[in-house]
This record gives C-alpha cells, sequence and structure tokens, in this order.
C-alpha cells in the first residue's frame, strides 16, 4: 500500500531529542499540539477506528492519510479516519482501550510525526482523573499511561512509527484553566486574579467536564465534575431525525453526519437535502441539558471571575454562553486543553 498524506508539514526534528506533543484525545476528535523549536503545530482529527481492515484506494494507487490509515497493535489491525465507519467510542474504559490508542496514533501520523520520538502529554475527564474522596486517581493514570506506551505500527508503505517514550497524563478541564492563567512565555496574565475562583466548562464529544479553581490551585470538588452529554448527542440526535424523514437512510456514514452539522445539508440518494431546521432543534435539545448539567454542578456563579467554555463544543453550542453573566468563550476554545498541558509541562520541566 502506497500512502499520500494529508498530514501537515512534517516534523524532524533530531530523534535522540523527543519534542513534547500534547493531544487532548477525546471521543468525538483528537486535538494534536506539538510543540517545536518554541513553535506550534495543531491537527484536529476524528476519533474514528474500527477493529476491521477496511480499505478506500483512489485510481492512481495512492491513500489519502487522514481519510484512511492501517496500523496494527498488539496483535490485530485497525482502520482509522475520516472515511471509516468508526466503532463507538463511548463506553467506560474508551481511554485505557486500543481505539484510544490507535486514535492517537492515526492523529499524530496526519500531524506528521511519523518516525519522530515524543514525549507524550495526554487528558482524563474530570471525574475520571479524580477520585470519589477527591484524591488523584493514580490507578487509572497508570492504565493510561501504560497503554500509551504500547508500540502501535503503521501499516501504509514507507511509514515509520511514532516513537512514544513517555507519557504523562492530566486533568483535561484543568489544563484549561493553566491555559487562562498563563502565557505563552509562563508567566501569570496580569489582566486576571490568579487566586480568584474559575469555572472551567469542557464540551467534549461525549462529555462535558466541570472544574472549579479556586486560590489559583486547588480543585473545588464540590462543584465540579463530568457528565455523560457533549457533541456527539447531536450526531445521535441528527441521525434519528433523519432515518425518521427519509425511509432507508437509518445507517449513514460519520463523515456525512459530521458534515451536516457543519453546514446543515446532507447528500441523500444522490440529492442534498436541507436539514438545518433538524441540526437547530438537535442543538437545542442537546444545549439545554448541557446548561442544567453544569447548573447543578456550579449552583451559582456569582461568586465565580469567569465562566470559561472551552472544547469543540464552545463553538458548536454558542448559546450557551448567554446562559452566564460572566460567561466566555475562550480563544481557540478546541485547542485549550492541549495548549495548557504544554504550558504546565514547560513549567514543570523548566521551560523545556
Amino acid at each position: 500500500m502506497s500512502n499520500k498524506s494529508g498530514a501537515d508539514t512534517a516534523v524532524k526534528p533530531d530523534k535522540a531529542n523527543p519534542i513534547l506533543v500534547a493531544v487532548d484525545d477525546g471521543y468525538a476528535q483528537v486535538k494534536v499540539l506539538a510543540f517545536v523549536d518554541g513553535q506550534t503545530k495543531k491537527t484536529v482529527v476524528p476519533t474514528s477506528v474500527c477493529t476491521s481492515f477496511e480499505g478506500i484506494t483512489d485510481m492512481a494507487g495512492a491513500n489519502d492519510l487522514r481519510a484512511l490509515s492501517w496500523y496494527e497493535t498488539d496483535g490485530r489491525r485497525f482502520t482509522a479516519g475520516e472515511r471509516v465507519a468508526g466503532e463507538e467510542t463511548r463506553f467506560s474504559s474508551f481511554h485505557t482501550s486500543s481505539l484510544n490508542r490507535i486514535a492517537v496514533h492515526h492523529a499524530m501520523a496526519v500531524a506528521g510525526l511519523n518516525g519522530v520520538a515524543v514525549q507524550l502529554i495526554a487528558g482524563l475527564p474530570v471525574a475520571d482523573y479524580y477520585r470519589s474522596d477527591a484524591g488523584v486517581n493514580n490507578d487509572l493514570i497508570d492504565r493510561k499511561t501504560a497503554n500509551l506506551m504500547i508500540p502501535v505500527k503503521p501499516l501504509m508503505a514507507n511509514l515509520a512509527p511514532v516513537m512514544v517514550t513517555g507519557v504523562r497524563v492530566l486533568a483535561q478541564a484543568v489544563a484549561s484553566w493553566v491555559d487562562y492563567a498563563v502565557d505563552d512565555d509562563l508567566a501569570i496574565r496580569k489582566e486576571i486574579d490568579i487566586t480568584a475562583p474559575v469555572a472551567v466548562i469542557d464540551i467534549g464529544g461525549r462529555t462535558t467536564d466541570c472544574a472549579v479553581v479556586i486560590e489559583g490551585n486547588k480543585i473545588e470538588h464540590r462543584r465540579s465534575g463530568t457528565e455523560n452529554i457533549g457533541v456527539i448527542d447531536i450526531r445521535t440526535q441528527l441521525a434519528r431525525m433523519i432515518a425518521k424523514e427519509y425511509q432507508g437512510a437509518e445507517s449513514l456514514p460519520l463523515a456525512s453526519l459530521d458534515k451536516a452539522i457543519r453546514t446543515g445539508i446532507i447528500r441523500l440518494f444522490g440529492k442534498d437535502r436541507d436539514v438545518s431546521e433538524m441540526l437547530a432543534s438537535a442543538k437545542h435539545v442537546v444545549s439545554d441539558s448541557i446548561r442544567r448539567a453544569v447548573e447543578r454542578h456550579l449552583v451559582s456563579v456569582a461568586d465565580l471571575d469567569a465562566v470559561l467554555l472551552v472544547g469543540g463544543g464552545a463553538r458548536v453550542f454558542t448559546d450557551l454562553v448567554e446562559s452566564f453573566p460572566n460567561g466566555r468563550v475562550v480563544d481557540d476554545p478546541e485547542f485549550s486543553n492541549a495548549r495548557g498541558m504544554i504550558k504546565y509541562i514547560r513549567s514543570q520541566d523548566g521551560n523545556a
């Protein structure tokens, strides 16, 4: 199999010196942020993986890496990419699964990191990172670390594996607070009061994370946690509505549904169909559910300096910010977690 990569410009640093790479490995998307020579390279890839060995090849015999790629790990073969009918990711052990591992490696391949040694930073939802007694869930962190250290072999010609030399795991929404509090030079932002309480609402694919940070270094667990609702629920709602309206459209490719969410148009039976009203209805249902879940966690926002909306869902549920007088969508919200991960580890490692 030959390969015509859809990746970003390849990163080729010295393999003896692993580069720092943050992956916000969600149930719907994997965001990759690579720190190279003081610069960042970022990529977003759908979390779409299956255990079968699928193939779509163009007439010249090449394969688009982003659309469809093949991998092997644990003695099994997987297919990943935008054209893949991905398996369900909404299960409790996803973050320690082979599906998660393949999704992360596929995203790094699309980012052009094949053949490169990397120090990987990954995340866990708040409710998984912390135990019910407010301690850190070291057992799950260790299992996620071990999972991502297992080698993954790409099965496309002339494509070397990403060499993961180490893994560190952080709490996802808390990483976004670090991004909010600290600038690119790792200095506390002058325009904020670092000790003031702030809530971070991280709206992802499957989950919505709430993290309330107080005094600049503490998590208020009473008002923090994770709800099992996110952007994927729009896809589920929309698919159900389309299937009800159009007989024979019960099983649609992930790429078609995602395009419909972006554009309000879906192509069925050779014609473009306007599903914008269905989409608006689906968004409204899910947005209301997220708002109620957040309000249950926060109880009140009057004492908070800010309610920060981050994650891919912050772009989708644009009306949510209006629910909070002190609400704001951060710049480039999809990459807020990954930026915070990079900043935190750089600060811990002496601005490496």
